[in-house]
């Protein structure tokens, strides 16, 4: 992190370049490339999907801005509000219509993702951090454990656990270090077939642990 980094929420008018941001950033992550093996329908997907998840009011953007210019993205969901609600569902329908064109069959492939993580999701609330990216640029720079403070900070001032998942190895150790804990059952495919993911959760005094 340099002095001249600073996380806020995201803008309407960076909410594309935020968009862009984590896409890339998530470009490489196993487990959309176990879904989405092809590069420019993965893009096109996790495109469509951030902006749809941006477009949620429920969901909460956090924008790591450095220089002026967004080098890293959180999206945050508060208890009770994962997954998005029917009506949120319909909204996006004439974005998931256009994605099915552009990526045909592959669409399935991702509905099938996203429903193994739904049915896995905890019962108890959870803060639920969606998905966090650094522009490849910026990435070893810290940026990434500060958009993470950033959220768990948030968090603990609430007393909410914390919820995510993982499909990089190495990550396990980061999260670890700030109270997340490996859910049993964890790492394994979340459906038969699927990517294998880690599955972690920080309990509401996960602060005091860490």
């Amino acid at each position: 992190m340099t002095e001249k980094t600073v996380i806020r929420d995201v803008t309407p008018e960076e909410r594309a370049t935020a968009g862009a941001v984590i896409t890339e950033a998530l470009m490489t992550d196993p487990g959309w490339n176990a879904v989405v093996p092809e590069e420019s329908k993965r893009r096109a997907a996790l495109r469509t999907l951030m902006d749809v998840t941006f477009g949620y009011r429920a969901s909460e953007v956090r924008v790591a801005v450095v220089d002026g210019e967004v080098a890293g993205v959180a999206v945050w969901v508060p208890p009770g509000r994962y997954p998005m609600p029917f009506t949120a569902t319909l909204r996006a329908t004439p974005r998931m219509l256009g994605l099915a064109l552009r990526i045909g069959g592959r669409l399935r492939d991702v509905a099938r993702f996203g429903s193994s993580i739904d049915a896995v999701f905890p019962a108890e609330p959870v803060r639920y951090l969606q998905a966090l990216g650094v522009a490849p640029g910026h990435q070893g720079s810290g940026i990434g454990t500060e958009l993470l403070r950033d959220g768990l900070a948030k968090a603990d001032a609430a007393h909410e656990a914390v919820y995510l998942e993982t499909s990089l190895e190495r990550n396990v150790r980061l999260y670890g270090r700030q109270g997340f804990a490996v859910v049993p059952g964890s790492p394994g495919p979340l459906s038969d077939g699927g990517p294998v993911m880690w599955r972690m959760l920080r309990s509401a005094n996960g602060a005091e642990r860490a």
